[in-house]
Parts: structure tokens; sequence; C-alpha cells
């Protein structure tokens, strides 16, 4: 990813601002903050968030296993999600759904951060992997 794609802090919040639901404000502070793969992201359940005293922790299937991924910052938009979640009473259940409780799946999410983008008036790619390579970079500077 060429440095002038990746996303700067006030970029992420400005997709935020300019997300029209609580779902989509929550994927974008999620996505950015815990470097999630788009997989380990869209395949979160209920059951695998766990609020504490310091934010949350969310438990990730990855290749080689599961890993832990602490939240802070995105808590309070994930909270309100998940208190407004269509299906708020079934651990079982993804996160990342429709407010008809299907899947949210890779290409809506991506047409989604495409529009929200536009919105902001953000003219870089704005893809799911993209919140990952920034994130990255964001934590090594």
């Amino acid at each position: 990813m060429l440095p002038n794609e990746i996303l700067s802090e006030q970029e992420i919040s400005d997709l935020i601002d300019n997300a029209q639901n609580l779902r989509d404000k929550a994927y974008i502070a999620c996505l950015y903050e815990g470097g999630f793969r788009i997989s380990e992201l869209g395949g979160l359940r209920m059951k695998d968030v766990a609020f504490d005293r310091y934010g949350a922790i969310a438990l990730v299937a990855k290749k080689t296993g599961m890993r832990r991924v602490r939240l802070i910052w995105s808590v309070p938009y994930l909270a309100q999600w998940l208190e407004a979640h269509p299906q708020r009473d079934d651990r079982t259940a993804l996160i990342w759904v429709k407010m008809n409780g299907e899947p949210l799946l890779y290409h809506a999410i991506q047409k989604q951060l495409q529009k929200i983008a536009k919105r902001a008036g953000i003219k870089k790619k704005v893809n799911p992997h993209n919140f990952r390579h920034s994130r990255s970079t964001h934590l090594a500077s």
C-alpha cells in the first residue's frame, strides 16, 4: 500500500462522523482500532466480545488459532450498536448484520464504506483492508 493511501486518524473520524447508523459507526471504529482482518471482524459473534473496566476484549479466530484484541476508544460505538442490534439477546448471533438479521457480507460493507467516504469527501481508496494497514502504520510511527 502506498503511503498516500494510508487513512489519517482525522479521516477515520470523518468516516465515523459521516456514517448514518450505529452499526456503521461501530464497524468503522472497530475495524480501525482492532486492526482486524475482514474475516476476523465479520465472524465475530455476540459471545466473542466481553466488556470490562478498560473497554472490551474481542476473541477472534485467525489461521493459527484464537487471539484477543483489546478495544478501548471504539467501545462506546460498539456498545451502542449492540444495544440496538436486532438479535441482541442471542449470544450466538453475528455482530455485523443487517437490520433483518442477515449477515453483512463483504460486498455490502465495501459499498457502504465507499458511500460514507464520498459523503466525508475522502478521495483515497477506502476498503476494509486499508483500515488494517492504516492502523499498523499509525502504531509504528
